[in-house]
């Protein structure tokens, strides 16, 4: 691959969350010809989310404030736990009250579809709400690690076998940010068998490479989402998980996955779409985000641009503008084999600065 001929010639759009605040709606619409579309929480308490920490809102917020996006933006509902509790799966009531949402929003003309993670969800609303499945597009999430062919076959012979419409994008898994080999081999696969299937990576996570705590994490999340009193997912992450791994070995910050607002123009040949997140950081952090992302550019604490290392910023210090500016290019294609390479190891030593103290981070 030529990396500046292809720095030179980007067609990228971006999938950002959505949040019901007038100023950030009304940027989000300046700045519509960027995107690709936006995805939005239901701000329900007992609705499945991927997240905790979601501020509530009301749906007539909501769809005050979607309409004003251009409708040619496609427009996702997430419904993305791991997973729910079987008695809320096979309750007839609970299942009535997230279709009750969903359908509010597509009789607004608000919805393109839904994320989801949980298949069993999925055959659930299905059943219960045929017609209206019918109108809406199944996605899978980013956590369904879409990685491979046979995977993304798989989760699209299954949406088949429902009422729902056949997802028109999807999410690579995070991986591939680094396995340019892979990634190639996914995109020219994916070309040939789902032509009209746009497809995206996921930019600005900072999750561990190859994270052993993930699958566990999301569960956590689940749990949290149906019961708050058992949500503890910051302290596990601090005392047992992430956090207390990347502070014992800084190095672990450059080799996550992510994509650096510098470097996504590399990707244009492979995918159409770069997905940002951030979405419970608040309208102020996403419209940076969002800000450095279309700029191609960003100064600033690189733990600050991540969505999940973000929490580190009081205590670890990476000026993004300082790294190599081959960094991009050296980890484009390195397929995380950090057993045989020593390049961001070496890098950490000179470029993750221990702040020592805790001092509030200029984003917060």
């Amino acid at each position: 691959m030529c990396y500046k001929s292809a720095m030179s010639n980007s067609l990228l759009r971006f999938e950002v969350p959505f949040l019901p605040d007038e100023d950030y709606t009304n940027f989000l619409a300046a700045h519509s010809a960027s995107l690709a579309c936006v995805y939005f929480s239901l701000h329900a308490p007992t609705i499945p989310d991927a997240r905790v920490g979601i501020a509530g809102h009301s749906i007539s917020e909501i769809l005050r404030l979607l309409p004003k996006l251009p409708r040619r933006l496609t427009k996702y509902a997430l419904l993305n736990s791991r997973f729910q509790a079987p008695a809320h799966i096979l309750d007839q009531k609970y299942i009535d009250t997230i279709i009750s949402k969903l359908n509010a929003l597509h009789q607004a003309e608000c919805l393109t579809g839904i994320v989801y993670v949980d298949h069993y969800l999925l055959q659930a609303l299905s059943d219960r709400a045929p017609n209206l499945c019918a109108q809406l597009e199944a996605v899978p999430g980013a956590n369904c690690l879409l990685d491979s062919l046979p995977r993304i076959s798989g989760h699209l012979e299954f949406i088949a076998q429902t009422a729902f419409k056949l997802p028109g994008k999807l999410v690579l898994d995070r991986t591939l940010n680094r396995d340019l080999s892979r990634l190639r081999e996914m995109s020219q696969g994916c070309a040939t068998l789902w032509p009209q299937m746009r497809l995206g990576l996921l930019a600005n996570e900072g999750c561990l490479p190859n994270c052993p705590y993930k699958l566990t994490h999301d569960a956590t999340i689940s749990l949290g989402r149906m019961d708050p009193t058992q949500e503890k997912t910051h302290t596990m992450n601090t005392s047992l998980g992430c956090a207390r791994t990347f502070l014992r070995d800084p190095a672990l910050i450059l080799r996550s996955p992510f994509i650096r607002p510098e470097d996504i123009s590399a990707y244009s040949p492979y995918v159409q779409d770069i997905k940002l997140g951030g979405r419970t950081r608040g309208a102020d952090v996403m419209r940076k985000v969002l800000s450095m992302y279309i700029q191609r550019s960003y100064s600033g604490n690189l733990l600050e641009l991540l969505d999940t290392q973000e929490f580190l910023a009081d205590r670890l210090f990476v000026a993004n503008q300082d790294l190599p500016p081959d960094f991009g290019y050296r980890t484009i294609d390195c397929g995380l084999r950090c057993y045989s390479c020593s390049y961001c190891h070496d890098l950490a030593a000179a470029h993750v600065q221990d702040l020592g103290v805790h001092i509030k981070p200029m984003w917060v």
